[in-house]
């Protein structure tokens, strides 16, 4: 059994606690505290394993890697992402309440975006829905970075359309996205923002 002591917590959600795994900086234990998080956990590991019988490119998500007992009942395994150097990766969150990144970087913050949006309706990847805080600037090396997302994988019942039929799947990411591009615009009232909403949404 682990001990998830103080010097191992990370973070926590709406629903779920995030742990640091012993003995492996690439690593994390989500801990449920309430219903929500179980269904929550119990429905993206379906998604995850659904996408490993699938044989389809899911890089974006973070793995899976099963479960562990811990102190605070029944943990799952996940790959911690972070940057290259292990620290915390940015939140497309943070960048958009930083003016001065996105004055100096918003063209690349526009194409990992488009990037995103391309790698998710290649490969028909199912969300509850896209949050900028739920979307991670991974930095893998000094001058690279790619886009990682986390939380709210797969779908709300477990028989979904979108899961097996192509044509559903893509026309579903096409809506999250739309849905993406509507909360920037809501929440980020600054100019920047506004012009990174517009910039992706003509795809």
């Amino acid at each position: 059994m682990i001990r998830l002591t103080a010097d191992l917590y990370y973070s926590k959600g709406t629903h779920k606690e995030c742990y640091l795994y012993p003995g492996d900086p690439h690593k994390c234990i989500k801990i449920p505290y309430n219903d929500w998080g179980v269904k929550d956990l119990n429905r993206e590991i379906r998604y995850l394993h659904l996408l490993d019988r699938q044989h389809k490119d899911y890089s974006v998500l973070p793995r899976y890697y099963g479960t562990v007992e811990t102190d605070h009942g029944t943990g799952h395994v996940f790959e911690l992402i972070t940057d290259y150097d292990g620290s915390k990766c940015r939140t497309l969150e943070d960048i958009l309440h930083d003016a001065a990144f996105l004055e100096k970087y918003r063209d690349l913050v526009i194409g990992l975006l488009l990037d995103l949006n391309h790698n998710l309706y290649d490969n028909e990847i199912v969300t509850m829905g896209l949050f900028p805080i739920n979307i991670l600037f991974q930095r893998t090396a000094p001058d690279q970075c790619r886009i990682r997302i986390i939380n709210d994988m797969g779908s709300k019942t477990l028989f979904s359309p979108e899961y097996h039929l192509h044509w559903y799947a893509k026309n579903h990411v096409k809506k999250r996205w739309q849905g993406l591009i509507r909360y920037i615009k809501k929440k980020y009232k600054t100019p920047l923002p506004q012009e990174i909403a517009q910039a992706i949404s003509n795809v």
